[in-house]
């Protein structure tokens, strides 16, 4: 299950790579909505990135066991993990809910 992890961060890190160039042109075209040719060629440009660059691309996975299902954001475990390690006090600060 290792391998998961290394093609987690593999995948992290190709998205970083072109994260900023993305970002600026995307902007660009958020500021220029009324110049349709500009809107043309950004989106142009915008197809020429790899396709594995977008950031949907990428799965969240417990850093733990490799799940990729029921992953908390926050700690990057998975949800079965985080009660485990909740019940031995890995969170603190953290409070079950009691009704």
């Amino acid at each position: 299950m290792k391998y998961l992890n290394r093609e987690d961060k593999k995948v992290r890190n190709f998205i970083n790579k072109f994260f900023d160039q993305k970002l600026a042109l995307k902007q660009q075209s958020l500021i220029n909505k009324n110049n349709v040719n500009l809107q043309f060629t950004l989106g142009r440009k915008l197809a020429k990135f790899p396709r594995q660059s977008g950031l949907t691309r990428f799965k969240n996975r417990c850093i733990l066991t490799c799940k990729g299902r029921a992953t908390l954001r926050r700690f990057r475990v998975s949800h079965t993990t985080f009660r485990e390690q909740f019940r031995l006090g890995q969170f603190p600060g953290i409070k079950q809910k009691s009704f």
